[in-house]
């Protein structure tokens, strides 16, 4: 066990996409989307303990290209574990044009493509579009927002 803190130089960036603790009994813990300038303080969770423990929470953004788009957007999610993924896009005006709900089964990026359909069919028009998804498993249930905008035709 160690508390002597790390400090990491990112230079210009203004995010770090992905943080990957290796501990010394093999486990691994990833952080994703993480803003920069600030202390994160980490320990680690007897494996056994894990069932035990309570649901962590948090909001985090994803990753969407291109954006803006004309016929399709890819929405990715780096996830450090397995789980189900809800993912639910709405127009400026909060109606729902469109969702998918998905199993992953093991921890790392996940790329979900949307054709710029509504779900009974027809392409939507020209405008901004928000996405939420949610990520939820044992440990976890993080909520992903973002903002999309499809392009003239």
């Amino acid at each position: 066990q160690s508390i002597k803190p790390i400090h990491v130089g990112l230079g210009s960036a203004t995010e770090i996409s992905e943080i990957i603790v290796k501990w010394p009994s093999g486990s691994r813990d990833t952080l994703v989307n993480v803003d920069v300038n600030q202390r994160i303080s980490m320990t680690e969770t007897p494996r056994e303990k894990i069932l035990d423990a309570p649901v962590r929470s948090s909001s985090q953004t994803s990753k969407t290209f291109p954006n803006p788009f004309s016929e399709s957007a890819t929405l990715r999610f780096d996830l450090s574990r397995g789980g189900s993924l809800h993912v639910v896009i709405s127009d400026v005006q909060g109606r729902r044009v469109w969702s998918s709900e998905e199993k992953i089964d093991e921890a790392g990026r996940i790329e979900m493509e949307w054709g710029g359909q509504r779900e009974e069919g027809g392409a939507v028009p020209a405008g901004m579009y928000f996405y939420e998804a949610e990520f939820i498993n044992l440990t976890e249930n993080i909520n992903f927002r973002g903002t999309m905008i499809k392009g003239g035709e």
